[in-house]
């Protein structure tokens, strides 16, 4: 029951809440800067955009030739007055595979600011905490006000479209329409701050239809999740702050009987979990250094529908430390204590020690360095060897989240000068990394721990005096996994020629020697591109990557070209005073 009273009152709070942001301190509105107004451009306008065409050639392969593809991106600022700023912003692409993924390529946005006021419409995405609304995108409407003392923002729209099971589909790409909304307000008592927000977020399940592929069945969820944080200053330099979140999560009931449409409307059999999370912190600082502590509780399937991913199942105390030791090498730390099955649900318990340390900083005027190491856990998105060598498009993988959960890095970097004069200079680096993982997707029971060495070393010389860049890289990356060995070794080479006009022409070149167990392939990744600059302003750049990979039957030849135009433009209104002193001149 409290549930669906939420459900109504979030269905019809963020209208109002958007409502008050431009009817709040309406007052000051009338005591704007006039001179500032009156000095000012009447409009002013900057701005960019940018054009690309891929076009894929694959020698071998019976897949349908429909591999030509364009991307358009801009923005364009525009400020009235000194005083009225309006960004827009889009991107588009005819590529089906991008555009027509849940979190589509396709988008727009337009965000209007007066002083402390902005309206966000389109394509946007709004934080109101890691435990409700995290970075969220979203297609609707949001606004926001922020000065010294208030910090209110609210949103309503689609946090995802629908997109039905096919044969190709993994329950990570298929989805029902999820539409929500929700708001935030901050207020700052002095040296004390106080933010509390709500977010109400729920599945249309009659979206998608599971008719023609029953075993692809997903439940639809709906979800209401809210927080509350403070923080202040106790005495001079020492900060206190916490936060509690709430979230309620409905997911509907699925069985063998319930795997086909309509599934049991009449029934509306749901299950619900209420989650809770906290965390405390305190820091005090001296001079350069700094100390704290944090506390941290997630339960086990944290989940809110704000978020893409949750650190769950965990509490974790870690006491932390910063300094500068004599204003070039800075050193930072933790060091404490975690453990996992805080409900005790699990066969077995994990604890260990969590612990890091970073220290990075110039050891000479030659030698720049950066040590760390570190166990706490966390997700990120890995961008193996593998993948960097056979992508040709940066617009490759845009709706693949690959997250995997780290235990342990440790990563150790080093880039030397070698000297030389105004007209050539040289330069070494160097970096290792050591990881043990164990990885993980929210729509995929299963994992695979792995350890991951990689290692790279570089030469670079630049001769000045003639425009050209040359450099030589090498590099072996090993991983073990409970299932196979991969070893990896790679050598490239690359030049880069800037020649007096505004061209710059580059080629590169990989091998890479792979081993599966006892398998041997190899890739050969050949890149080049050619960049030119007009009127200062206009940009077009050609680029072309051949890629030839022994390990795969078809798909072995892949050339991908890739042509690109960028401009860049401010353009200026000029007022009726400019434009009778350019008369009388």
């Amino acid at each position: 029951m409290c549930l669906n009273y939420l459900k109504v009152f979030m269905k019809h709070i963020s209208t109002v809440v958007i409502t008050l942001f431009f009817l709040l301190q309406t007052l000051t509105i009338f005591a704007q800067d006039i001179e500032t107004i009156k000095n000012s451009k009447p409009i002013q306008s900057s701005g960019s955009l940018s054009a690309s065409t891929t076009h894929e050639l694959i020698t071998d392969s019976t897949l349908a030739d429909n591999s030509f593809y364009y991307y358009l991106n801009g923005n364009l600022t525009t400020t009235f007055f000194g005083v009225v700023s309006v960004p827009i912003s889009f991107a588009f692409t005819d590529n089906t595979l991008t555009k027509n993924a849940a979190l589509p390529f396709n988008r727009f946005s337009l965000s209007p600011t007066y002083k402390g006021y902005t309206l966000f419409l389109g394509f946007n995405s709004m934080t109101f905490s890691q435990y409700t609304l995290s970075g969220h995108d979203y297609l609707g409407v949001g606004a926001a006000y922020q000065n010294e003392v208030w910090d209110i923002s609210a949103f309503y729209g689609r946090l995802r479209k629908a997109c039905a099971p096919d044969s190709t589909a993994t329950k990570f790409d298929i989805g029902y329409k999820r539409m929500g909304g929700g708001f935030k307000v901050g207020h700052m008592f002095g040296k004390t701050s106080v933010a509390g927000n709500v977010i109400c977020i729920k599945d249309k399940k009659n979206s998608v239809s599971f008719n023609n592929h029953p075993e692809m069945y997903i439940p639809a969820k709906e979800n209401v999740a809210s927080s509350i944080e403070a923080g202040t200053t106790l005495i001079p330099n020492l900060n206190i702050r916490g936060e509690y979140a709430i979230s309620v999560l409905k997911s509907q009931y699925s069985s063998d009987s319930l795997k086909t449409e309509p599934l049991c409307p009449e029934a509306n059999l749901y299950y619900t979990s209420v989650f809770h999370a906290y965390n405390f912190a305190l820091d005090y600082s001296l001079g350069n250094s700094q100390v704290g502590m944090t506390y941290k509780y997630m339960p086990p399937n944290y989940e809110t529908l704000g978020g893409y991913y949750f650190n769950e199942d965990q509490r974790q105390i870690t006491a932390t430390f910063s300094t500068m030791i004599a204003d070039r090498i800075a050193v930072a730390g933790d060091a404490g204590f975690s453990r996992d099955n805080v409900k005790h649900q699990k066969l077995s318990t994990n604890k260990n020690m969590v612990y890091s340390i970073n220290v990075s900083g110039n050891l000479t005027q030659k030698l720049n360095m950066s040590a760390s190491f570190n166990n706490d856990q966390s997700y990120i998105n890995i961008r193996d060897n593998y993948r960097q060598l056979i992508q040709t498009s940066q617009f490759e993988d845009l709706d693949t989240n690959n997250y995997s959960q780290l235990s342990s890095t440790s990563m150790l970097s080093m880039s030397y000068s070698l000297g030389g004069s105004e007209q050539v200079s040289h330069s070494l680096t160097a970096d290792f990394t050591y990881q043990t993982t164990n990885e993980e997707q929210r729509y995929d029971t299963l994992t695979a721990k792995a350890k991951i060495l990689n290692s790279n070393a570089g030469y670079s010389c630049t001769l000045n005096n003639i425009g050209t860049s040359l450099s030589l890289r090498g590099g072996f990356n090993r991983t073990k996994t409970s299932a196979q060995n991969v070893d990896i070794a790679t050598v490239s080479a690359g030049v880069s020629q800037r020649f007096k006009t505004p061209l710059t022409l580059s080629l590169d070149g990989t091998l890479a020697n792979t081993m599966y167990d006892t398998i041997s392939s190899y890739i050969v990744n050949a890149r080049f591109s050619a960049t030119y600059t007009f009127f200062e302003k206009h940009n077009i750049s050609l680029s072309a990557a051949y890629i030839h990979n022994s390990a795969t039957a078809t798909l072995k030849n892949r050339l991908t070209v890739n042509f690109n135009y960028f401009y860049t433009f401010a353009l200026k209104r000029k007022d009726n005073n400019e434009n009778n002193e350019n008369q009388q001149l």
